[in-house]
Order: structure tokens, then sequence, then C-alpha cells
């Protein structure tokens, strides 16, 4: 008897050649894409009644030219239930674009997590603690 006989004889030869070859190209065991991170931290201040914030960064790895330095920046703030607008006092015309929460909180009430994804894919990530006083920003693959 020769394979010619039997068609699923050709099939399983050729299977066996050929999954070795489509398993080894579809490896899970490849590192991830690098993303970059960086990071900026300190405290705050926010006073709801009059709308300002003042955010004095203690230490930051964000390029020098993305604006998130180590020093004091103060804003006027407005809260909606799912925005966050600083509108730059100290650096009038550098202002930040829209901050987003979700799920939505209290208008007013800045604690929490805001999130901003820029064109380019990069996102940023603003935390205001619940003990009003410390906050940190987190960027990954940001363009500055």
């Amino acid at each position: 008897m020769s394979i010619d006989m039997y068609p699923q004889n050709r099939l399983i030869i050729l299977l066996a050649f050929l999954l070795p070859l489509l398993f080894a190209s579809c490896s899970t065991n490849r590192d991830p894409e690098p993303v970059d991170h960086y990071a900026a931290q300190g405290t705050y201040v926010y006073d709801e009644g009059t709308g300002t914030l003042s955010w004095d960064i203690t230490s930051s790895t964000f390029p020098t030219d993305c604006g998130l330095s180590v020093g004091i920046e103060e804003f006027t703030v407005v809260v909606t239930d799912t925005n966050l607008l600083l509108t730059s006092v100290t650096n009038p015309g550098e202002d930040l674009p829209p901050f987003h929460r979700d799920p939505p909180g209290t208008p007013g009430d800045i604690t929490g997590a805001w999130h901003l994804v820029e064109a380019s894919g990069g996102t940023y990530e603003v935390i205001f603690d619940v003990d009003g006083s410390t906050f940190a920003v987190n960027g990954f693959d940001i363009t500055c």
C-alpha cells in the first residue's frame, strides 16, 4: 500500500511539517513593546469655593519640555462630574487639555483619578488623593 491510497495520510504528513513552523512564528515568549513612563508627585491645595488649585511638584521624571518640573504652579479649575479643566495662572497660555474621569464623580470634587489620551496615543493620569494634600501624575508614551 502506498501513501496515495490514503489521502488523509498526506494531510497528516503535511501538518507534521507545517505545524512546528507555524507555532515557532507565533511564540508568546516575546518581550512586550517598551513603554516610556514618567512620574511626578507632590502636594496640592484646592479651594472648591474659589476654583483655584496650587500644586507643588516635589519630584519629577518628566522631560523638562513637558512642563511638569519641580516647583509650584497655580491654576483656576473647573470640575464637573466627568471633566477637569486646568487653566494655568503661573504660565498663562500653557493650559492643560481637559482630563476626564469615568465613572462620573461629584461636580467640584477634585479627588480621584483623571485621565487624558493624546491624539498620538500617549496617556496621562492625575490622581488627587482623598487626603486632600498629595497628588501624582503619570505619563505613558507621551509627546511634549
